[in-house]
């Protein structure tokens, strides 16, 4: 063991050179007593924020916009593909404004997808036990992505009579007012009507059959 102490406390320490121990160096190398206090900490050289190092001379965020493109070959030049400025295309199908590099938009890239099979969908427990219950009246389960209106996909289809079953999920679906009522809208808008199940209506099987008997 070593005879060397603490300058403070008194307690040992392992080398000459350390002369305070762990706890009073730290209350030591505090602010006011820091050999770099100035009244408080410095602040950025950029955005002039208030730092919580007394080294550092720039912020975290300043710091890593300096980084930005380093190592990048491509660093500030246009790609080979450039067109213009991003929103001035429009996507193919539904005309909304675009990137550059695309041809569609995010929502009907994944519609086409889902019509060329890419993307492989079954139905859950719930649209199992509601396809049981709509089958006798001819309705076609379509959640899958093989029917779609405009960006939406309902769930169970009867195409003569244009009518449409949606299973809303009670959890899922809670704090979806809003979305439900403009999909409804949609829908009504292309001449289908809608009814809406929800998933605790499913212990019921006599109700949503009934339900389904004034709806058609």
């Amino acid at each position: 063991m070593s005879n060397y102490k603490c300058i403070d406390c008194g307690k040992k320490v392992f080398r000459k050179e350390t002369k305070r121990c762990r706890i009073c160096f730290g209350h030591f190398n505090s602010r006011e007593n820091h050999y770099k206090y100035n009244g408080g900490f410095p602040k950025c050289a950029v955005c002039k924020k208030t730092l919580k190092s007394y080294v550092a001379k720039i912020c975290r965020t300043c710091y890593e916009k300096t980084l930005k493109g380093r190592g990048n070959p491509m660093a500030g030049k246009r790609p080979w593909n450039y067109k213009g400025i991003i929103g001035s295309f429009k996507c193919k199908n539904c005309g909304k404004g675009i990137s550059n590099y695309r041809t569609r938009c995010k929502t009907c890239e994944n519609i086409k997808r889902f019509l060329n099979g890419t993307y492989n969908v079954y139905p859950n427990k719930a649209e199992i036990k509601l396809f049981k219950i709509l089958k006798p009246f001819n309705f076609k389960y379509v959640g899958d992505g093989k029917f779609w209106i405009e960006n939406r996909n309902p769930d169970f289809i009867h195409r003569a009579k244009k009518l449409i079953v949606e299973l809303f999920g009670d959890y899922w679906h809670k704090n979806t007012q809003q979305k439900d009522k403009q999909r409804i809208k949609l829908y009504s808008k292309h001449g289908y009507s809608t009814l809406i199940i929800w998933e605790h209506e499913l212990k019921n099987a006599n109700k949503i059959k009934q339900r389904l008997i004034n709806f058609l």
